[in-house]
């Protein structure tokens, strides 16, 4: 479950997300789209406790991002889009290196992403490197 209200984010005179306010049942699959610049990323990284919002409130899974950030990074399980490490990395190692940053077992991480692919219908694609594009290559 994620609840947001008001959520705001402000680099000096820009603001990034402006009163973001949603709610996210748990179980749910919620996306993102829009244009570069229109604030997804920094809303990711303000659920996912890897930034605090300049204002508003964040819950997730009923903990507060603010005081609760560790807790909810190894809740979460948010892969980072800007490693460096993209062309040398097929999807499964992706999964299976992005748990233990966020502080949860190897042993969690395997079990997480199997059910993950298995969810996707990506099983047959776990061998297979994954860019930065998000197109799939052999």
């Amino acid at each position: 479950m994620i609840s947001c209200r008001q959520l705001t984010r402000r680099y000096g005179d820009l603001t990034a997300v402006d009163q973001l306010t949603l709610e996210v049942a748990a179980g749910s699959i919620c996306a993102f789209l829009g244009p570069n610049g229109a604030g997804k990323s920094t809303t990711v990284k303000m659920l996912s406790g890897l930034i605090r919002p300049t204002q508003g409130e964040v819950l997730v899974c009923g903990l507060d991002v603010t005081t609760h950030a560790l807790e909810i990074k190894r809740l979460a399980g948010v892969l980072p889009e800007s490693l460096g490490l993209f062309d040398s990395l097929t999807v499964e190692e992706h999964l299976l290196m992005t748990g233990p940053l966020y502080g949860v077992s190897r042993r969690e991480t395997q079990r997480r992403a199997d059910d993950l692919l298995r969810l996707l219908a990506l099983e047959d694609g776990r061998d297979r490197f994954c860019y930065f594009t998000g197109k799939m290559a052999d």
